[in-house]
């Protein structure tokens, strides 16, 4: 999951940029960190024109022993909500923003899934969405929001969704929201 700074058809070639490389992802055998080290400089190559960087999360789960590795660059880190509901966010990443340093590292963390664990995966638009007294929705509300009693991922979206809704009412939504849910069951 990525959040490309700015507006317009730079950040749009940005974005499509990104995901023409996460295409090629499965081709490439080097460690995520590695990997997003790679990115980080083709960006930062065509930055000198634009003024544009990108928050990212990358995320390789195996399905079958729920095995995980994960990088981070500059992004929001996931919830994890397991099967008793608690909620924890995952282990920072050494790693900044893609496009800003030529000498950025990119660390590569390990989360093993148990059966019933939820992977709360979002943008900076959701804990940043503001009301009309310019206050953010901030992590506690959307921590609130993913603790509801239905651990359906879809219903977790929904609860996710109607909370900024009630919070925001009829002020105009200040930025992009990408939201994305897992639940890992064997």
């Amino acid at each position: 999951m990525g959040d490309v700074t700015g507006k317009g058809i730079p950040a749009c070639l940005y974005t499509l940029m990104m995901v023409s490389m996460e295409k090629m992802f499965p081709n490439i055998s080097l460690p995520i960190g590695e990997t997003l080290k790679l990115v980080n400089l083709k960006f930062l190559s065509m930055n000198e024109e634009v003024n544009n960087f990108i928050s990212y999360f990358c995320m390789v789960i195996n399905l079958k022993t729920g095995e995980s590795k994960y990088s981070c660059a500059g992004h929001d880190l996931p919830y994890i909500r397991d099967k008793n509901g608690k909620i924890t966010q995952l282990e920072k990443c050494k790693g900044t923003f893609l496009g800003l340093f030529d000498f950025m590292e990119f660390s590569e963390k390990y989360y093993t899934f148990q059966p019933g664990d939820i992977l709360f995966a979002f943008t900076d638009g959701v804990t940043e969405a503001m009301n009309s007294e310019r206050k953010m929705f901030g992590k506690d509300n959307l921590v609130k929001a993913i603790s509801i009693e239905n651990n359906h991922p879809a219903e977790i979206i929904k609860s996710v969704d109607s909370s900024i809704s009630g919070f925001i009412g009829d002020y105009p939504q200040s930025d992009d929201i990408c939201i994305a849910c897992f639940k890992f069951d064997k």
